[in-house]
């Protein structure tokens, strides 16, 4: 595999600018030498009856006349003009690089001339001066027709600087694309595909990827059979042409396509989707085909297309656009190479719904992975990973009570949540990362920063107290509602106060289950209803989770018996470009209903609960009003323990 290296670096735009605005500079010191000053009729006519001036020629067919002045004699011309028209020419003359001349001692010339309608205008004014001279006095003109490569060249190169300063602007602000090339200028010079150097001291691999299990077996039999390519083709078999990483963002998908190129001993190139394209029309084409052929010069190689959703996008029936073209090339050249090549393309996305079906079809994407949120296990490899590169108090971290608690974490959430623990820890002059720490970096993650400039009064206090208090008791009493584990009233990020539950680990829901959850959102409009007889703004995020869990029961799930045992999930997904329902408007009136009156249904079931446990309410948000912060065992303590009731 051959290395690449960049010469000019990430700032090759900035070198280059400063590189031409310095020849700029130079151009105009050297080229420019010339201080052009016009003169008029009645300075004429001064000059020559003082014997000023050496000869007049007059070029027709530019229809200027150039005066040229006798040795030792400027000075004297420079009197006539400025007295003439009362005020120094010469200083008004003078621009920046005729200062910079005058620092670096550099001479000027100065050029005298005259603007002139036509040859026989100047003529009839010129002999009306002369007139009245003595012979020895009058000089004559010279009539003349010639082209002046010093002023062609010097036109040429200001041109030139000028669309060059234009073009940087364009590249600087990013409206063209490009490498150096007249092609690149557009978008169409050489694509922005990198190939991944395997002697790289920051390379990944396996064993530097915590979690991930499956997906890493599944790769790394990839990398085998990359690495065993004739034994494949004796047994008689042909190398896949295309994986497809599909998952959530977040989760390593990037990462583990980087790990694969560090255990291989194939090509890789990396390309960002969104960079395939160009201003003009047919550069995603011509990028497409610079990449596969790049590839084919260095077998065994892989491609991968990172958001590859950008490029592959579902074609519409509207007509052929650049993006179509892209997409078709493709396809083309996945299918164009032999399998057994030694060409594989891998493509990562968060958006397979919006994938052309004949991109992902068998055949060119063979394998497709699932990168998923990690499991238990998966996201206790991963807090051993980060947390093991930064000091901690091993005796007060416990790894797996953290693991059951990140349930729902990306694995960059992880990462990020060990990452803030040891700056908190750095900031606060700690030698170590403790337990506070963590605590802390998770409450960021899940509900932002302290806001410790929002004052509640009294009243406002306990009115989050009591919302709060309402979904403590909701989900406390109800057997299959996540348990509590804290709850608080202390604001963070958009929120006045909030709860945090364990929920447990599963993969399937019942209805009863989602029944309870949904029940367990209600719980903090319902309490402030039965204890203020009002509603507060306080619930939107809470009805937000109600609508989205009462519409999956109904549309999704099939758990409603009225709409039936249907899911539209499919409908909407697998036709990305179609607009309005899958389903008529009497069946959309019937979800509507229905979802009304589950919601009303629980609502019901939630305030009799609260009702039965005002007791219980009420204790709960004083004591929260009064310390800001419960834990399960505060709440034990004041209305007993959970679960002796479900028995």
């Amino acid at each position: 595999m051959k290395k690449t290296k960049n010469k000019t670096g990430k700032n090759y735009k900035a070198i280059a600018g400063v590189s031409f605005f310095l020849l700029y500079i130079v151009y105009n010191f050297l080229f420019n030498s010339h201080i052009d000053i016009e003169i008029f009729n009645n300075e004429l006519n001064k000059m020559i009856s003082r014997n000023l001036i050496d000869r007049v020629v007059c070029v027709k067919n530019t229809e200027i006349v150039n005066i040229y002045i006798k040795k030792h004699a400027v000075s004297d011309c420079l009197n006539i003009i400025n007295k003439s028209r009362g005020y120094d020419v010469l200083n008004d003359k003078i621009g920046v690089f005729d200062k910079l001349n005058g620092i670096l001692a550099k001479t000027k010339k100065l050029s005298f001339y005259m603007i002139i309608p036509s040859v026989y205008v100047f003529d009839k004014n010129f002999k009306l001066i002369e007139d009245n001279l003595d012979e020895d006095q009058k000089i004559g003109y010279e009539v003349t027709t010639y082209v002046s490569w010093f002023q062609i060249i010097s036109k040429i190169l200001s041109t030139l600087f000028s669309l060059f300063f234009i073009y940087y602007i364009l590249l600087s602000i990013g409206l063209i694309k490009g490498k150096g090339t007249f092609g690149g200028m557009f978008g169409l010079g050489s694509s922005r595909g990198k190939l991944f150097d395997k002697d790289s001291k920051n390379k990944i691999t396996f064993k530097d990827i915590a979690g991930l299990i499956e997906p890493k077996t599944e790769c790394q039999e990839i990398v085998d059979l990359l690495n065993n390519t004739k034994k494949l083709e004796e047994i008689g078999g042909k190398m896949p042409k295309g994986m497809l990483f599909i998952g959530p963002p977040g989760n390593g998908k990037t990462l583990l396509a980087k790990a694969i190129a560090g255990e291989c001993n194939a090509s890789f190139y990396y390309v960002s989707a969104a960079d395939v394209g160009g201003v003009l029309y047919g550069a995603g084409v011509l990028h497409i085909k610079q990449i596969f052929e790049s590839a084919r010069k260095n077998l065994p190689a892989i491609i991968f297309f990172d958001e590859i959703d950008s490029v592959g996008r579902s074609r519409s029936s509207i007509g052929n656009n650049d993006e179509e073209k892209t997409l078709n090339s493709l396809l083309v050249e996945m299918d164009g190479f032999d399998s057994n090549s030694g060409i594989l393309v891998i493509g990562s996305t968060n958006r397979l719904d919006v994938l052309d079906k004949a991109l992902i079809r068998p055949g060119r994407f063979d394998m497709k992975i699932l990168i998923d949120k990690p499991v238990l296990k998966e996201r206790t490899a991963i807090l051993e990973l980060y947390l093991n590169k930064i000091k901690i108090n091993k005796n007060n971290i416990d790894i797996n009570t953290l693991a059951k608690r990140t349930i729902g974490f990306s694995s960059a959430e992880i990462a990020t949540m060990c990452n803030n623990a040891a700056l908190l820890a750095t900031i606060a002059n700690k030698p170590e990362v403790d337990n506070e720490d963590i605590q802390e970096s998770f409450n960021r993650i899940v509900a932002g920063l302290k806001r410790k400039s929002i004052e509640l009064s009294e009243k406002e206090k306990m009115a989050v107290a009591t919302h709060e208090a309402g979904h403590i008791i909701t989900s406390w009493y109800l057997e299959h509602a996540d348990p509590v584990l804290k709850v608080t009233i202390t604001s963070r990020g958009y929120s006045l106060g909030y709860a945090q539950y364990i929920p447990e680990e599963k993969f399937l829901t019942t209805r009863d289950e989602m029944y309870d959850n949904l029940c367990s959102y209600l719980g903090g409009r319902c309490a402030e209803e039965i204890v203020y007889d009002t509603m507060s703004s306080g619930a939107s995020n809470d009805l937000e989770n109600v609508h989205r869990i009462a519409f999956d029961i109904v549309t999704i799930f099939g758990m409603n018996d009225k709409i039936g045992r249907i899911s539209y999930r499919a409908a909407i997904q697998n036709n990305p470009y179609t607009t309005g329902k899958p389903f008529s408007e009497e069946t959309a009136k019937s979800i509507d209903a229905e979802i009304r009156k589950l919601v009303d249904d629980c609502s019901t079931r939630v305030k009799s609960l609260l009702k039965a446990h005002i007791e219980e309410l009420n204790k709960v948000a004083t004591e929260l009003c009064k310390n800001e912060e419960l834990t399960k065992d505060d709440i034990e303590k004041l209305i007993g323990p959970r679960g002796d009731f479900f028995k």
